[in-house]
């Protein structure tokens, strides 16, 4: 494009906008941020302005609101004075001048006292009994509101805004009228003297106050105004907002107490005079500097462009060829140094065209110095070669032609490949057009008609714009005579594996190397094994040998060595080879297939030996064949050994295992076999059908068919076999119950017979019973847990109201007895339900350590009454003291039932033994038994030489309501119960007994080393009680009633409910009067932790749970937690009042 204007015209302009352009940005920023500033300033003082004015009028409207709410308090405290209380309230109205007028009103409306100034037009009479119900002011007041603002109103007496202050008290209102004109003389002098205004609304938004006041009064509605808006709303805001044809800019400001909002307006325009004066100063300095700057810059650009015009012809000149013309100088230091330039100019042209020289040769040198034939040939669009041209001395020579002769051909005259295999080499072309470099091998054909073999080296290249074939070809003779080498050596060991392989490797490798020994060596620590070895021809035995002071410990770190003399002087150690004067050594590491160095292949010579060509490839290869063999002979024996691994396993493990053929005869079998058939020799079994040994009903639903095997018949149909419930025969002719699977046994993907696995379960038969039996129990346990709670709840009743009866008439010695009947019936429920509760092993009693023999004297009494006199009793007490954990009156309820079946055992008369020594359990006892614990134990032994029990009997002497007596003589729970109770106990109950040789029954229990404590006697004749405040909660009606008439009776408070909702309610209501909280565990709802954790949420009081179930169940279920007190159902009175009077007194 053409420039049609001048270089100084260009200048002048562009030096002009170079001098005003900063000035004028660094004026707008300026002017902006000044702007910006004064607005924030404006706007800041503004909100101050209005805070302050805010606090003000916020104070000044205290005092009315103080008069009012003590005019209410006056009023609270005497109400019937409120028909004559006028002289009062017109003394307040004539004192305050806040207040116009003041009305009481009663709680219909009407008016009953009045509060008027001396001054007024109307008397009081005037408004008494008057209604003002249907007033605005009255008819808003809200409930319990308190002292309150009403809206903005025009008074009906003068016409004037209003506002009024209303009170709500118990007999009715007080309704005070704020003068308003007070109001006004006391705001007017907070805006000041400036061009502003102050409107003061109500909490609706209708104005109440304006300064400046307008000429009549106005009820407006100002909500609308977006600093009222925000204000009104709970925030503070300042903006711009519109009054009278004004802007204004202004802050509304709502009052807390009051909620009227405050709103300070200031005229905008007078606040932004100085921000347009601003304005007008910077045009005019902008113009004035535009001026001054056009001058400055056509003078200046008339100074600069003259030298460089001169300049310019110069260049011309210079691009004719012509360096005669001359360059401007002293003129300015930039049209100097541009002078200079193009001098210099002149000077780099001359060097870089005799450099340009200097490099072709360089290049002609690289490209004929490679030891490498390279050859350039053309490629046609098709992707052919075409005519070479460019060729290197060194292909030349290589091939024997002269570089013209080269040039006159192409790849197809030179490359076997294109003449033999055409599709191969086009198959070449396309890999280069593809991947653009290729590597393959071939032969080019020499002047004198030889082929000669070649690595050739192509990639597509661009020369002179034209893509051609950059070819290098290296002359690979050697190596493939190196790998025809290589190739008869491995083929050499082809065949041989094991030790005769690596001993002829190294014979191959001192043949090959003209060594006089060579090694194939296996690191070991610190040493290295010789596996193979080669001296003077000979073979030599394994051996090992120290690694230091050898070249071995460079060999392990990866290295090659090869040392072709003075080899024995840097390595003394190699005289472990009892070699003399060793010269020259070589060796490389031996790599397995996972990276890591085995050892090392090696060969040595008195002599220096040949340095045969690609020497360490060759070891390579070498190196590589050895690992892999001496890896196999690592595999070789670990395969023995894990053979010898499953043999010992198949020899050792319990199962019996037997291999069978095609016809179901046995061919092999471990000696675990011969022990579980009874057998002494495999060879009894081996040739057998052991099929006919084993009996279960899938095997005879396979005899019955025409199989000859049952068992491969299932093997072949099923592919495994399993059965839970054969039987194996055993040589004496016993039955062996089994568990077995069988599997195929295949050889070469051929079925040659199967593996069947038998596994003896007669001891897991023994365990399932058990199993059963503890079921059976655990089932009608939770039954009989159950009932017993229930019944819990009946005797809670029944104990409660007979120990409160205790108390009452303890001096009444006729009726006395009759109720103390009633406790002592309660008592024995109480007994009955703990023994179900024991035998559900859901009842843990407080668990004391006991002295047992001590507990065995004290419970002989009841026997007895139990036994009668026709039974002899035998005590036999251990002579060392015995101490378990129990509760005393299970282990005696335990006794007596013992001794109770005992006698019914012996009608006749007989002999009753109990004796009680320590015993220990073994591991023998846990395996014969199928459970227990080892450890010491105190055993007690219960005998009677009664009529005995059979075997069918002594399966279910245990199973609740199991009897052999005659109808009504016995429950079936005695036995139940004991077993239950002695279970509980972390013990263990035996019999053995035989029909007419009588009973022994067992009884272990675990030994402890605590010792019993001595409690102090307890006195019951008087119930603990006290003043403070129970909640009682229990969803069941009679034990409310009861337990509420309890605690009633000692002078406890008591408030009830009947689920753990109510009482929270009660408790979120009344929890500052509670003291303690009783409470049932399981009701309807909320149930036990998750009502103590609601409890916890509101309160720390303390908390007692009482339930019918015991701490275990209920603990199980989850409904109570270790940190909770617990009481079971039923607790006399004496024992639940003395728990409270204790807990409360720790609070």
């Amino acid at each position: 494009m053409k420039i049609d204007y001048s270089l100084k015209d260009a200048l002048s302009w562009r030096f002009v906008v170079v001098s005003i352009l900063p000035l004028l940005i660094v004026s707008i920023v300026s002017f902006d941020f000044f702007s910006r500033e004064t607005e924030h300033r404006l706007t800041h003082e503004n909100q101050s302005a209005a805070e302050s004015i805010a606090a003000k009028i916020a104070l000044d409207l205290q005092e009315p609101h103080v008069l009012v709410r003590e005019i209410g308090r006056f009023c609270k405290f005497f109400p019937a004075k409120l028909t004559g209380c006028n002289s009062y309230l017109d003394q307040i109205v004539n004192d305050n001048h806040s207040i116009d007028s003041v009305f009481v009103l009663n709680a219909v409306g009407r008016v009953v006292a009045t509060g008027l100034p001396i001054d007024f037009r109307k008397s009081p009479a005037d408004y008494i009994g008057q209604d003002f119900s249907l007033l605005p002011q009255v008819k808003n007041v809200r409930s319990g509101s308190g002292v309150a603002w009403s809206e903005a109103f025009f008074s009906q007496e003068d016409g004037r805004i209003s506002v009024a202050l209303t009170n709500k008290i118990d007999e009715g209102l007080i309704v005070a009228y704020v003068n308003v004109d007070h109001l006004n003389q006391r705001f007017m002098p907070l805006p000041g003297q400036q061009p502003a205004h102050l409107l003061l609304l109500d909490h609706s938004g209708q104005l109440v106050f304006q300064f400046p006041q307008a000429a009549a009064p106005e009820l407006l509605d100002l909500q609308h105004l977006e600093p009222a808006k925000s204000a009104l709303t709970g925030g503070q805001h300042t903006a711009h907002y519109e009054l009278g044809g004004k802007d204004y800019l202004g802050t509304a400001i709502q009052m807390p107490d009051v909620g009227w909002v405050v709103l300070y307006g200031q005229e905008y325009s007078g606040l932004l005079g100085i921000v347009w004066r601003l304005k007008i100063i910077l045009v005019s300095s902008l113009m004035l500097a535009f001026v001054l700057a056009s001058l400055w810059s056509r003078t200046l650009a008339r100074k600069i462009v003259r030298p460089i015009s001169d300049l310019a012809q110069s260049a011309e000149s210079f691009a004719e060829g012509d360096y005669r013309h001359p360059l401007p100088y002293g003129n300015h230091l930039e049209i100097d140094c541009l002078s200079d330039s193009f001098r210099l100019m002149r000077q780099t042209i001359d060097e870089r065209e005799k450099l340009l020289l200097q490099n072709k040769e360089y290049f002609s040198r690289l490209f004929n110095g490679v030891t490498d034939a390279i050859l350039v040939s053309k490629r046609f669009t098709d992707g052919t070669p075409g005519s070479f041209v460019e060729v290197n001395d060194v292909a030349c020579r290589l091939l024997g032609y002269s570089r013209q002769e080269l040039l006159e051909k192409t790849p197809y005259n030179l490359n076997r490949i294109s003449q033999d295999d055409p599709e191969e080499f086009r198959r070449v072309l396309d890999e280069i057009t593809e991947k653009e470099q290729v590597l393959f091998k071939t032969e080019l054909l020499t002047s004198n008609g030889d082929w000669l073999p070649v690595e050739i080296g192509c990639q597509l290249f661009e020369l002179d714009g034209q893509q051609v074939f950059f070819s290098v070809a290296r002359d690979i003779t050697l190596r493939e005579k190196y790998e025809s080498s290589i190739k008869t050596l491995v083929r050499s060991t082809v065949g041989l594996t094991g030790q005769d392989c690596l001993d002829e490797i190294v014979q191959n490798l001192c043949d090959w190397l003209n060594a006089d020994g060579a090694s194939i060596g296996l690191v070991s620590g610190e040493r290295m094994k010789i596996q193979a070895g080669c001296l003077h021809g000979e073979l030599k035995n394994p051996f090992s040998l120290q690694l230091a002071g050898t070249p071995y410990k460079e060999i392990l770190d990866g290295n090659y060595i090869f040392h072709t003399e003075d080899a024995a002087s840097r390595y003394p150690a190699l005289s472990q080879f009892k070699l003399a004067g060793i010269q020259s050594f070589i060796g490389i590491p031996m790599v397995g297939h996972n990276g890591q160095i085995l050892g090392a292949v090696s060969a040595f010579s008195r002599n220096a030996m040949i340095a045969v060509p690609h020497v360490e490839e060759l070891l390579s290869v070498i190196a590589s064949r050895a690992a892999a063999e001496c890896e196999r002979l690592d595999y070789v024996r670990e395969l023995a050994h894990s053979e010898e691994m499953l043999r010992t396993l198949f020899n050792s493990t319990a199962e019996a295992i037997v291999g069978i053929d095609l016809s179901g005869e046995c061919v092999f079998c471990n000696p675990s076999t011969l022990r579980m058939l009874g057998y002494d020799d495999e060879a009894e079994l081996i040739g057998e059908s052991f099929c006919e040994l084993v009996d279960n009903e899938r095997m005879r639903e396979l005899i019955g068919s025409d199989s000859t095997c049952p068992f491969m018949t299932a093997i072949e149909s099923e592919e495994k076999l399993t059965g839970s419930d054969g039987v194996l025969k055993r040589k004496d002719g016993r039955e062996v119950p089994v568990e077995f699977w069988g599997h195929r046994m295949m050889r070469d993907g051929e079925l040659i017979g199967g593996v069947i696995t038998f596994i003896d379960i007669s001891r897991r038969r023994t365990l399932e019973k058990q199993l059963q039996h503890s079921q059976r129990m655990e089932a009608v346990g939770t039954l009989t847990g159950g009932i017993a709670h229930d019944f819990n709840n009946i005797l809670t009743v029944i104990s409660g109201y007979a120990g409160l009866l205790q108390s009452l008439y303890a001096d009444d010695r006729q009726l006395l007895p009759k109720i103390s009947k009633i406790a002592e019936a309660a008592d024995r429920g109480s007994k009955l339900t703990h023994g179900l509760l024991a035998y559900s092993r859901k009842k843990t009693g407080p668990l004391t350590p006991v002295d047992l023999n001590r507990l065995v004297l004290n419970v002989q009494d009841l026997f007895g009454k139990a036994i009668g006199e026709h039974i002899e009793k035998q005590l036999t007490l251990s002579k060392q003291q015995l101490f378990v954990q129990a509760d005393t009156s299970q282990l005696e309820q335990v006794l007596v039932n013992l001794a109770t079946n005992a006698r019914d055992a012996m009608p006749g008369g007989g002999v009753l033994k109990i004796s009680t020594e320590p015993a220990s359990i073994d591991k023998d006892f846990c395996q014969v038994h199928g459970y227990g614990e080892p450890g010491n134990y105190a055993l007690i032994k219960v005998e009677d030489t009664g009529i005995g029990m059979s075997p069918n009997v002594l399966q279910n002497i245990f199973d609740p309501f199991f009897t052999t007596k005659d109808t009504g003589k016995g429950t079936g729970l005695g036995l139940a119960i004991a077993w239950g109770i002695v279970k509980q106990h972390k013990g263990y109950i035996l019999v053995d007994s035989k029909d007419g040789e009588g009973s022994c029954f067992s009884i272990y229990l675990p030994l402890t080393n605590k010792r019993p404590l001595q409690k102090p006697a307890v006195d019951t004749g008087h119930l603990p009680g006290g003043t403070e405040t129970v909640l009682l909660v229990e969803d069941d009606p009679q034990v409310l009633e009861t337990t509420f008439n309890i605690l009633h009776s000692v002078g406890y408070k008591v408030l009830t409910g009947n689920c753990a909702e109510s009482a929270l309610a009660i408790l979120d209501e009344r929890k500052e009067e509670l003291d303690l909280i009783l409470s049932d565990v399981v009701m309807p709802g909320i149930k036990g932790i998750e009502f103590y954790q609601e409890i916890r949420k509101r309160t720390e009081l303390p908390v007692i749970f009482i339930s019918g179930y015991t701490f275990d169940a209920l603990r199980d279920q989850g409904l109570v937690g270790d940190d909770i007190i617990l009481l079971n159902k039923p607790i006399s009175p004496f024992s639940l009042l003395t728990k409270i009077r204790d807990v409360i007194d720790l609070k």
